[in-house]
């Protein structure tokens, strides 16, 4: 554009007073020289040349521009790094044990040293990451693949192909008071509902000392009794909720040890459709029931 072509036209003013001194002729002379061929006053061409100098000639129509143009073109430099340094500091950087970036570079600098790489400053080196590789690869590389998965957006689900009490889901809740329980004892009770995942109307409950089997079959025999058998049920795989009594007989449990001969539990004895939370990271994911 116009800022670019005025740049250039700079860059010739500064490029001349440049050739004119490498030929022997002094600052001054040489500065008036430039002014009086190009017609500008030898104090622009004093600002341009003394603006420029220090700099590499590829750059000057970059520090030439004005300060936005001169920012964008700044930042699609890139500063030189030998192919191995950039190879040693992906490996030392993308590792599940996550060191620091300035740690990787103190790295990177004592190797370059010892093998003569050429590597640039660590702010740049940072701004390459940045720019060439996929933030995802430096997740999965980093932190696994549990925390890419955090990356992706999360699923939409709908009820719309669901009628009411046909899917329930459970959870436990400790509350955030303090009561004096009927033994006398100060403590914060624990209360387990049961949902309709269609309507979101909780079905069934009851409050106990602690998350625990008596809490969630009493709650399920209050639903049933009150609104009938759904065809399935989404809990946790905790302690409590996966107990022999509530889901024995179930192959997929993974709590306590599942034998051939185990006898089944109250929620397949009564035909109903079990579902397990998703674990991730060794932690339940409460993001799939509508309860939580």
């Amino acid at each position: 554009g116009e800022q670019r072509l005025h740049a250039e036209r700079r860059v010739k003013a500064a490029a001349l007073v440049a050739e004119l001194m490498a030929s022997g002729i002094g600052n001054r002379k040489a500065i008036k020289l430039a002014a009086k061929q190009l017609q500008i006053s030898e104090g622009t061409i004093r600002n341009l040349y003394y603006r420029v100098k220090d700099h590499s000639p590829d750059l000057w129509n970059c520090v030439l521009l004005d300060k936005r143009l001169r920012e964008k073109c700044d930042s699609g430099r890139t500063a030189y790094i030998t192919d191995d340094a950039w190879q040693f500091f992906l490996g030392d950087y993308l590792r599940n044990e996550a060191p620091f970036f300035s740690k990787s570079y103190e790295r990177l600098e004592i190797a370059a040293a010892a093998h003569g790489w050429t590597i640039p400053s660590e702010r740049t080196l940072r701004r390459k990451l940045e720019r060439e590789v996929d933030p995802r690869i430096v997740v999965a590389t980093r932190e696994g693949e549990n925390a890419l998965a955090q990356m992706f957006p999360s699923q939409q689900r709908t009820v719309a192909q669901l009628h009411a009490m046909e899917w329930i889901n459970g959870d436990g809740y400790q509350h955030n008071v303090f009561v004096r329980w009927f033994n006398g004892d100060i403590i914060r009770p624990k209360t387990w509902f049961w949902q309709d995942v269609h309507s979101r109307k909780i079905v069934g409950w009851r409050t106990d000392v602690s998350e625990n089997s008596d809490s969630i079959r009493l709650s399920l025999m209050d639903t049933l009794r009150t609104y009938g058998k759904p065809s399935h049920v989404t809990i946790d795989n905790t302690r409590a909720a996966a107990n022999k009594w509530l889901s024995g007989g179930v192959p997929n449990r993974y709590r306590f040890k599942v034998k051939p001969d185990d006898p089944m539990g109250i929620i397949p004895l009564l035909g109903i459709k079990l579902h397990w939370t998703g674990v991730i990271g060794g932690k339940g994911w409460g993001q799939a029931k509508p309860v939580e």
